[in-house]
């Protein structure tokens, strides 16, 4: 990683925060990330945690989101993505869900709200999964670009769904669609292989 950065003179900061790319949803003012963070780092007092990655992403508002409960990265790029400064869009289920499942998605919401964030539900269907770590069905990790959006599909009826969703959300955007199958089998979908840079 630091070697790609110093190819395309992109400036780091070293940090002994523990937290993945995949943790972090960030937009002109604001970051949103799961509450895994304070898991992870556990020797820094939450608030010090809190003002450190202000001061590193440079904003003042960072926004906490709880962590899926059966994902074992606890990544918020699969169950928020950021539309625009005041809205998200996260993910609802077209299957029946467990009762934890349930729990977490009042949590989220509750979340958002009192973040004073709007949210829109992008449907979803993870029911054909051989269990948790799949990401099948799941189409919040999409690759977003500047005027292109790069959708997973999974050949199920909720792909023409979505696609028509992202079609009326992102008007000046081209959205296609890619066959993510076998990287959601493996737990990820686009956005956990792609690195964007904005310069």
């Amino acid at each position: 990683m630091l070697t790609i950065c110093k190819e395309i003179n992109l400036r780091t900061e070293k940090t002994d925060i523990l937290l993945d790319g995949g943790n972090v949803v960030k937009a002109k003012n604001k970051v949103i990330i799961t509450d895994k963070a304070f898991l992870e780092n556990p020797s820094i007092p939450p608030t010090e945690l809190i003002g450190r990655l202000e001061k590193i992403f440079q904003t003042d508002t960072i926004i906490f989101v709880p962590t899926h409960p059966f994902d074992y990265t606890g990544h918020v790029d699969g169950i928020v993505r950021l539309l625009d400064e005041n809205t998200v869009l996260i993910n609802v289920s077209s299957e029946k869900v467990t009762k934890k499942e349930k729990d977490f998605e009042l949590s989220l919401r509750l979340a958002l709200h009192n973040a004073r964030l709007k949210y829109i539900e992008i449907l979803s269907n993870t029911s054909t999964n051989k269990n948790y770590e799949q990401a099948n069905g799941e189409y919040l990790n999409y690759l977003q670009m500047k005027d292109v959006i790069i959708l997973p599909a999974f050949g199920i009826p909720e792909d023409e769904i979505v696609m028509e969703q992202f079609k009326n959300l992102f008007p000046d955007s081209r959205i296609v669609s890619v066959n993510s199958n076998d990287i959601a089998n493996e737990g990820g979908i686009l956005n956990c292989i792609s690195w964007n840079i904005l310069k």
